[in-house]
């Protein structure tokens, strides 16, 4: 804690000798057009099976997430019958 309290003192000092830096002005050339993400441009197939869905988003953090979910009738109605008895 010593170390950020010492470089926070010394960052809030006025400096003195500030040098002068010269940035070339940019060019004025034609912006790129943005190009689309390659999981945008191909169409990605998720096999599923009897049961089975899937799932996409893209409302987190980051990328798109996909999962694909496997239902069982069995787990599914033991579930339901004991949510429905409490």
């Amino acid at each position: 804690m010593i170390f950020g309290k010492i470089a926070g003192q010394n960052a809030a000092h006025p400096k003195d000798d500030i040098a002068e830096v010269n940035v070339p002005s940019p060019k004025h050339e034609k912006p790129l057009k943005p190009r689309p993400l390659d999981s945008d441009i191909k169409k990605e197939e998720f096999p599923t099976g009897s049961e089975q869905y899937i799932g996409k988003s893209t409302k987190g953090m980051g990328d798109e997430i996909v999962v694909r979910v496997t239902a069982d009738k069995q787990k599914n109605q033991n579930q339901t019958k004991r949510t429905n008895s409490a």
